[in-house]
């Protein structure tokens, strides 16, 4: 997606950054997938305009045959992400059959958001030190030049640590989702099982350098007592997710973990707990969380994006 290589969009409550792949909203970043985050910086820059399904699937998949589930499950995505109701949208307008229109108002800006990388190595003094100091308190001031010589030395070995923990963490480069277990042993959260694998491995397959095994060939593997290594050979994956689904009443417990294939290694894992009301909507929401958590294992080359 190209956007404007020096700016930045508001729109509304949000800021969206389309070079430095950031959502804002209150300052704070929102997290996107990058797809869904490609489709958002497609209709911003075509704002009023009627885009085809047809033309957001080229746009977005180039090259690949997509089905509109995808598209359509993106734009599930941005609407739950801007708060932004189907029936009374203030982002994006839904012509049914046809494609979609963002409606709301957007100004570009100029100057992009300044990031928190910028502000720390920019090198300036904090403006939080009154100038009277340096002239009345040198004491005080060379405390303080030390306090921020400290701080960026602890920043430092702080980011060496992540980059030298990172270097030990395998490439993932393919992984397939394989069918979270049901631990209820009932027949609506058996369903509910198979529907978070369908949404998580869409999710995931939108990742765009991460390969991911298709449904049909991971659901063999369902009530199979296999090694992770041993499914990840006959996958040929790098690694694989795993789960369980486990209902009570009107709750909903969900783990998942992210583990090495070839090492049996667990590389990281989460459990959910949400209150049973609204089924797709849990299924989108703890899928995003998961893909993004995922997310920060991949490659270098996918992190940066």
């Amino acid at each position: 997606m190209a956007g404007d290589a020096q700016g930045a969009y508001e729109l509304g409550q949000f800021i969206l950054v389309p070079n430095e792949k950031r959502l804002l909203s209150d300052r704070k970043v929102v997290p996107i997938a990058p797809k869904v985050f490609d489709t958002l910086v497609l209709l911003v820059e075509n704002r009023g305009r009627l885009i085809k399904k047809e033309e957001l699937l080229k746009a977005l998949w180039p090259g690949n045959v997509v089905e509109e589930q995808a598209l359509a499950h993106n734009i599930s995505l941005l609407r739950k992400i801007l708060r932004d109701p189907a029936d009374h949208p203030k982002f994006i307008e839904t012509v049914p059959k046809r494609g979609y229109r963002f409606i709301a108002s957007v100004r570009a800006i100029a100057t992009p958001v300044p990031s928190l990388a910028s502000a720390a190595t920019s090198g300036a003094m904090p403006s939080t030190i009154p100038r009277v100091l340096w002239r009345r308190r040198p004491d005080l001031a060379v405390l303080a030049v030390f306090v921020v010589l400290a701080g960026g030395t602890a920043v430092y070995v702080y980011l060496s640590r992540i980059a030298s923990e990172g270097a030990g963490t395998p490439a993932i480069h393919s992984l397939a989702v394989l069918p979270l277990e049901n631990l209820s042993g009932d027949k609506e959260a058996e369903y509910f099982a198979d529907g978070m694998t369908d949404t998580l491995t869409t999710d995931l397959a939108q990742v765009s350098s991460l390969q991911v095994t298709s449904r049909t060939s991971a659901m063999r593997f369902k009530g199979v007592k296999e090694t992770l290594p041993q499914i990840g050979r006959e996958l040929q994956v790098d690694a694989v997710v795993e789960g369980t689904v486990a209902r009570a009443a009107s709750r909903v417990r969900i783990t998942a973990q992210l583990v090495e294939a070839r090492s049996d290694h667990h590389l990281w894992a989460r459990s959910y707990e949400r209150d049973l009301q609204d089924v797709l909507a849990l299924q989108d929401e703890v899928a995003q969380d998961i893909t993004e958590q995922i997310r920060v294992k991949l490659t270098p080359k996918e992190r940066s994006k």
